[in-house]
């Protein structure tokens, strides 16, 4: 992205809940045009499709060690948050949740009870989800790069 007084930029915003690809770039425009002749979109929930499982185990396959994996692919980082959740509260079978301050986890209800900022985001909303705890953020200091 260049602004008006020509400097170039790496957009990292592109947009909530997108991919950034660039402005238009033409090979994923071209590709998104070869889906849309296909079929635009079939959630997994109601038909699990080829290209949908054929992704997540070339993404699976980017993961080290050689163990047996399970994935999928969801529409947003609090859906992932929700969803991480609760595999962990199956798995471990214990309701409580460890967040950090002044973190930032999404809008849905569970999320919100994760984020720190009230008064931004949650002001008016509850009551929310119980055994929240949370922790300060640790940081390095004097630590050197390179």
């Amino acid at each position: 992205m260049e602004d008006v007084d020509g400097n170039v930029f790496i957009d990292f915003a592109g947009g909530l809940g997108c991919l950034n690809a660039g402005y238009s770039p033409g090979e994923a425009v071209a590709a998104a045009c070869r889906q849309a002749e296909d079929y635009l979109f079939s959630c997994i929930h109601v038909v699990m499709h080829e290209p949908y499982i054929a992704l997540v185990e070339r993404l699976a396959g980017y993961l080290p060690g050689d163990r047996p994996r399970k994935g999928m692919l969801v529409n947003s980082g609090a859906e992932a948050v929700e969803n991480a959740i609760k595999i962990a509260r199956s798995y471990t079978k214990r309701p409580a949740v460890i967040t950090f301050q002044n973190s930032f986890h999404g809008r849905t209800l569970m999320t919100l009870a994760l984020t720190s900022k009230t008064k931004t985001y949650k002001m008016g909303f509850g009551p929310f989800p119980s055994e929240v705890y949370r922790l300060p953020m640790l940081t390095v200091t004097g630590a050197r790069s390179g």
